[in-house]
């Protein structure tokens, strides 16, 4: 009890905040917040009572010890206990509507928020994929040349024109007039030639070279296959990979690209098709919502 009349009195005499206790329904626990007027009148009125009843040798100066023995004397009054729990009670209800006020605008903007964070999500998504639908339209006369041997000076253009030219028989032959620029990309690899991309200076002559790629024949000593395929964005060629392993899982039948656009053939031998990266993630949704059919 000592204890606790120094505590309380230390409280009271810094005008700090009281942090616990218990009102009527001692099953809730609250924490409120008494004004700074209630603990002082408090104060006061309780250093006057224990000066009355233990008068010390100056009134004017209340020491701990008379001021612990006067508010234990004053709680045993109901009429005390009961202005102390109509003042914390009175606290603890304005504390109590204050914090559910503040609850209720913290969650309107919350609310209000979320729904701005997923309206500028769509906004970036779809930005998104206009721009990779930009970047690929970009790609469109070009195409990606994978295992085409490197030479230590190495002309590419006229490499890669003597291939299509010896292997594919296009009549009329490729022109070197034909081929804006051609060069590899990425680090070299002792291991493996680097990819070969080839821009043409229209849209026909690229068309040409992609409908005779099938023709084409493996290259160098290791007889090591040449492939020719559409030049995709990164994204592109991501949903493309996704698409393989799908296929080799059994749950699509083919999938390759035609014009930068992603099409697949399905189980049901039904064909789909993907123009821009949001259709193409509805896609690969789609196939895994659907069941793979038994094989029969």
């Amino acid at each position: 009890i000592s204890h606790r009349c120094s505590y309380f009195h230390h409280r009271f005499s810094q005008s700090l905040h009281v942090t616990k206790y218990r009102d009527l329904d001692t099953s809730v626990e609250y924490r409120p917040t008494l004004s700074l007027s209630s603990l002082r009148f408090m104060a006061v009125w309780t250093r006057k009572l224990s000066s009355s009843l233990l008068p010390t040798s100056d009134n004017s100066v209340m020491n701990q010890e008379s001021f612990c023995k006067g508010l234990l004397i004053a709680l045993q009054s109901p009429e005390i206990r009961t202005a102390f729990k109509s003042i914390i009670g009175e606290q603890v209800r304005e504390e109590l509507q204050g914090l559910k006020e503040e609850n209720a605008l913290l969650k309107n903007q919350l609310k209000t928020s979320n729904s701005t964070v997923k309206s500028l999500q769509t906004k970036i998504h779809m930005l998104q994929s206009e721009m990779d639908s930009l970047e690929q339209y970009s790609r469109r006369s070009c195409l990606r040349i994978t295992g085409l041997p490197e030479h230590e000076d190495p002309n590419t253009s006229e490499d890669i024109i003597a291939l299509i030219n010896g292997q594919t028989q296009l009549d009329p032959p490729l022109l070197p007039s034909e081929v804006d620029r051609a060069h590899r990309i990425g680090p070299r690899n002792d291991n493996s030639p680097r990819n070969v991309i080839i821009k043409f200076r229209s849209y026909p002559s690229r068309k040409r070279v992609m409908d005779a790629r099938k023709k084409l024949k493996p290259q160098g000593n290791n007889r090591q296959k040449v492939f020719i395929n559409e030049d995709l964005t990164r994204e592109r060629q991501k949903i493309l990979y996704r698409l393989r392993m799908e296929k080799r899982k059994g749950t699509i039948s083919d999938c390759w690209t035609h014009d930068g656009t992603v099409v697949i053939r399905d189980m049901h031998r039904k064909i789909r098709s993907a123009r821009t990266l949001l259709e193409a993630e509805d896609l690969m949704a789609s196939l895994n919502a659907t069941p793979v059919p038994p094989s029969s």
